[in-house]
């Protein structure tokens, strides 16, 4: 079942039948309808990070679950016309220069995005940000964004 889900689907939970104990105690879940988040392999099971559209009585603050996928019913899945709108995703220098505490992000050409080591649009050495929800959309509006990279990525 989890061939066709990954982050960023809508989802509504079917069932409890196979999820963990600690989640199958919330009988409410199951009809409530969520994004998921992440996909949690746990050996041969594989869980969603489910998170709610609202909260479930007697749980309060909490909105995100772990479903196993085979409880989850697929309602859409992310339009990958968003995939394509974005240009330049975030990069990441090993050692930036000056304060190794404070990571500057860099923009990559998203066509670069499964190479080691690219050149980001400022001409340093980055690595990709590789995460379990997709590419990081590059923000040059960000504090953390490379000067450089946000004039550039601008003009381009």
């Amino acid at each position: 079942m989890s061939a066709g889900m990954f982050p960023g689907c809508r989802v509504v939970i079917g069932s409890l039948l196979h999820s963990h104990a600690a989640t199958r105690s919330a009988r409410d879940l199951v009809g409530r309808s969520g994004l998921v988040v992440r996909l949690i392999p746990r050996g041969t099971s594989v869980y969603a990070l489910v998170d709610l559209d609202d909260e479930i009585r007697g749980y309060p603050g909490q909105r995100r679950w772990p479903v196993h996928v085979d409880d989850l019913v697929l309602v859409s899945s992310p339009s990958a016309a968003h995939a394509e709108r974005v240009p330049f995703i975030v990069g990441i220098e090993p050692f930036p220069a000056g304060s190794p505490t404070r990571s500057v992000r860099h923009a990559v050409p998203r066509d670069q995005s499964d190479r080691e080591r690219v050149k980001a649009v400022c001409r340093r050495s980055v690595r990709p940000v590789r995460s379990t929800i997709g590419l990081l959309a590059f923000d040059p509006s960000s504090a953390l964004a490379c000067p450089e990279c946000a004039d550039l990525g601008h003009q381009a």
